[in-house]
């Protein structure tokens, strides 16, 4: 349990939520409360709640803050109209998320490798694009030796390919450079 993130709410005496915060040690925390909050005297009554990651605890904290109005928490306090344009963000965001996700899934993990047009249609891209991108090292390649055409049977072909492993860092890319 010492792991976990604690979420805490303390009230007074007519149950109106007086502070919400977080912290590895929520008992620990109310005894800093105790020295430096004017309201600590107030306090009858802490609930904690514990989360599995400090990040899930954050978005809680926030989203009670929001939802709960708590008399003391004045840093996180958010004007509505930018909480709405902040989840419109946030749904926006997991969706693009979600979306390369599905593309990692749906094809880097069945092929090793792949053409430049095969992942320049995955990526939705020209292949000028893909081209440029390793051109300026940003995405690696192999080459391959293929079979001989029907046109030049005495004469073996170098086929460019990406490894699985290259597209999945250069998805990476893609997604930091959109941040």
């Amino acid at each position: 349990m010492e792991s976990k993130t604690a979420l805490y709410r303390h009230f007074n005496k007519e149950n109106e939520l007086l502070y919400v915060g977080i912290s590895l040690n929520a008992l620990n925390r109310l005894g800093q409360h105790k020295e430096h909050a004017h309201w600590f005297s107030d306090i009858t009554d802490v609930r904690i709640e514990h989360f599995e990651t400090r990040e899930l605890a954050l978005k809680a904290e926030r989203d009670a803050v929001v939802k709960e109005n708590p008399k003391h928490n004045i840093k996180l306090r958010i004007p509505e109209k930018q909480i709405k344009e902040m989840e419109k963000s946030a749904a926006r965001q997991s969706a693009i998320e979600h979306s390369k996700k599905q593309a990692v899934r749906n094809h880097v993990v069945f092929k090793i490798c792949y053409s430049i047009d095969e992942v320049a249609d995955m990526l939705m891209m020209r292949k000028q694009e893909i081209q440029k991108h390793i051109d300026e090292n940003r995405l690696t390649i192999f080459h391959v030796e293929g079979k001989p055409s029907w046109q030049y049977p005495d004469k073996s072909i170098i086929k460019p390919r990406i490894s699985g492993w290259a597209l999945i860092d250069f998805i990476e890319y893609l997604q930091q450079k959109e941040i």
